[in-house]
């Protein structure tokens, strides 16, 4: 009795693999799911989590466990694949297939540039290496076409999306870790750069938001005063060039602090 049942319950769960009910619903709205196998592809890829589309289509996010990778796709509401969201592979991060280990943390649409025209998609990723790297991946959809507008990928970064200014469109800040793999220098040597939308394209504004440099300035100079000397001898160079950096965008300047990380450490 038990062997039948066994067998009745495997032949529904074969039944069942692959199939995901999905709602005819508004655009972004987000459905999790199960594993269930994305159709008409080679490689073995697990739906888990979908966001309708509005046109019959799906944005799923997908993982093979046997090579621990992950991937945004869309599909079919029969999860049929059609294509990848970036080029012709599973998500470009830097024009490659992405490293294993990376995994999807957080997908969906975000209204960032405040035109009821256009939706901006934004996804996540997190590696499990010791930078702690987290991709992070702006587009626009607009007449059912994503466009890449920005990719941001620093070791430990942390990404805040947020209306600084209340004019309708939001800032995107990018703090992130420019030099080392240890905790003290991942802490202490980090630059913010902060993004927003214009004109339908990513644009870097660090100058418009000078207090977010006095902010990082202060950090730096108390780092200065009190962390041990041979930190300081060591990575006095790139703190110097922060510090330059920073008060470069507090003058009006339209400078990056990632430059910072090409100086050579003795």
């Amino acid at each position: 009795m038990v062997g039948v049942l066994i067998i009745i319950l495997s032949i529904g769960a074969m039944f069942l693999i692959g199939k995901v009910v999905h709602n005819p619903r508004v655009l972004g709205e987000k459905t999790e799911s199960f594993c269930h196998l994305l159709k008409r592809i080679q490689q073995p890829f697990c739906i888990t989590d979908t966001i309708h589309l509005g046109d019959g289509s799906y944005l799923a996010s997908a993982y093979n466990p046997i090579q621990s990778l992950s991937a945004i796709a869309i599909i079919d509401r029969n999860n049929h694949f059609i294509q990848w969201l970036g080029k012709t592979e599973p998500h470009i991060r830097d024009e490659y297939f992405p490293v294993p280990g990376e995994y999807v943390s957080s997908f969906g649409f975000e209204e960032i540039d405040g035109a009821s025209e256009t939706k901006e998609f934004v996804v996540q990723f997190t590696n499990t290496g010791t930078s702690e790297v987290h991709p992070w991946y702006l587009y626009s959809y607009q007449d059912k076409r994503f466009t890449l507008l920005l990719q941001l990928i620093d070791s430990d970064n942390k990404i805040t999306i947020t209306d600084f200014d209340d004019d309708g469109v939001k800032e995107i800040l990018h703090n992130y870790s420019i030099y080392g793999i240890g905790a003290l220098e991942k802490d202490t040597l980090r630059w913010t750069d902060i993004w927003t939308m214009n004109d339908g394209k990513a644009l870097m504004v660090n100058a418009s938001f000078p207090d977010e440099y006095q902010t990082l300035l202060d950090k730096y100079d108390e780092a200065m005063q009190e962390l041990p000397n041979d930190f300081i001898t060591k990575y006095k160079e790139i703190m110097d060039c922060l510090r330059d950096k920073a008060v470069s965008v507090m003058q009006g300047k339209e400078v990056s602090g990632d430059e910072c990380s090409n100086i050579a450490v003795g």
